[in-house]
């Protein structure tokens, strides 16, 4: 996209994260990476033309996220989207105070087909649940949310998976975060969806394909208003393990 793109084509909610070191315990320190941002984008792979320069210079899977102009996104950092992330490679100076700007991505290093079942059962068990779909209006339960779908709804959101083997079975920590979108009632009505989806949730015995769930549970829920598109928020994050089937 070019730096001609419009607010009305920012159309996903992308994570930006910045390198964070942690001390490791032993007089060094591990790499990681902390929450930046969260802000509208577009997400988009780049042209073949594009990607075939990219690919002789030994650069593969290169997309571009197009954000409105901020001074503190460089090389280095990491773009989070739906379960895929993203390295930066490179962000474009500004012509001008909050102009567009494309910033280069390599990876998409995509979820383990354990997260992939997580997300997929929890969708279902959110689906079919008739109290829950009485306050959505109907099964609105969303991977994506088709373009013009209005609030209320619940969107999966991102899924952060690593490895947490022991001396058993090979298993997987998941961070699972959902969002509930709200236009009416204050916060009230999100905390309501909220609540449900919480109890849904917490503890449940979900059958995945492929892997086996051994612990689910509710860590933290955090309602806002979005004041630039006259919207309620209420995001809520869930930690699971899954096993080797």
């Amino acid at each position: 996209m070019s730096a001609a793109a419009t607010p009305g084509l920012l159309r996903r909610r992308i994570s930006i994260e910045r390198p964070a070191d942690a001390d490791d315990g032993a007089g060094g320190v591990t790499r990681g990476f902390a929450p930046l941002a969260t802000v509208a984008a577009s997400l988009e792979p780049l042209s073949a033309e594009e990607a075939a320069a990219g690919r002789a210079l030994g650069l593969n899977r290169l997309w571009r996220a197009t954000i409105r102009g901020r001074g503190d996104l460089t090389g280095g950092h990491r773009v989070a989207w739906r379960g895929h992330v993203f390295d930066v490679l490179s962000v474009p100076p500004a012509r001008r105070r909050r102009a567009f700007r494309g910033a280069a991505l390599r990876g998409d290093r995509r979820m383990s087909s354990a997260a992939l079942s997580l997300r997929a059962a929890v969708r279902g068990r959110l689906a079919g649940d008739a109290a829950l779909s009485a306050l959505t209006g109907g099964p609105r339960i969303y991977d994506e949310p088709p373009r013009g779908s209005l609030p209320p709804y619940v969107a999966l959101g991102r899924c952060e998976s690593q490895d947490a083997s022991g001396d058993g079975a090979p298993a997987e920590e998941h961070a699972l975060t959902l969002e509930v979108w709200s236009r009416e009632g204050g916060l009230s009505e999100a905390l309501r969806i909220a609540d449900r989806v919480v109890r849904l949730l917490d503890d449940a015995d979900l059958s995945l394909d492929g892997a086996r769930l051994a612990g689910l549970a509710w860590r933290a829920t955090e309602a806002d208003r979005v004041a630039e598109a006259g919207l309620r928020r209420a995001t809520l994050t869930f930690r699971a393990v899954t096993e080797l089937a």
